[in-house]
């Protein structure tokens, strides 16, 4: 073999020993990497795992959720719906009420009335019989004066005072 043949078997020997200590530090970061990526898919599949249960928590918080909202609308509408007949109940009562104390008024304004008119006619025949009975004193008086004064005139003339 020649000198030149030897060179480039030792250059080709020394290029593939350099070649060998890359590849093998080249396989060596790959087997990392891929432990590195086995490490990683792990902790990928971790979390997918993990945001999949909190998904369905997620879910299942929504629904109760949902479910409390549509309980809650359900009693509020419930109550407000019992508090709205109660209200129309009360106001019903109180309408009647109303309409009662003013048919009472009624009457008593018309017994009122009527009460108002006997009194004026009473007062009215009282006046009538005051002034009947001040008439009748006065003719009564005047009739005492007229038997007395005969009588007293007797009287005189009796006794002498004539």
């Amino acid at each position: 073999m020649n000198k030149k043949n030897i060179l480039d078997a030792s250059s080709a020997l020394d290029n593939l020993e350099q070649n060998s200590s890359r590849l093998s530090n080249l396989v060596h970061e790959l087997t990392e990497l891929k432990e590195d990526l086995s490490v990683l898919k792990d902790t990928v599949k971790k979390a997918h795992d993990i945001n999949q249960e909190g998904n369905k928590k997620l879910s299942a918080f929504t629904k109760t959720v949902e479910e409390v909202q549509d309980k809650l609308a359900q009693e509020i509408r419930l109550r407000i719906t019992e508090s709205v007949a109660e209200q129309n109940s009360r106001l019903k009562d109180a309408n009647e009420k109303i309409i009662a104390l003013d048919t009472k008024l009624e009457v008593l304004k018309t017994e009122v009335l009527q009460n108002n008119s006997a009194t004026t006619k009473v007062l009215s025949a009282i006046k009538q019989i005051d002034q009947r009975l001040i008439s009748f004193r006065n003719k009564l008086y005047l009739f005492l004066i007229l038997i007395l004064i005969p009588l007293i005139y007797l009287l005189a003339d009796k006794f002498g005072f004539n």
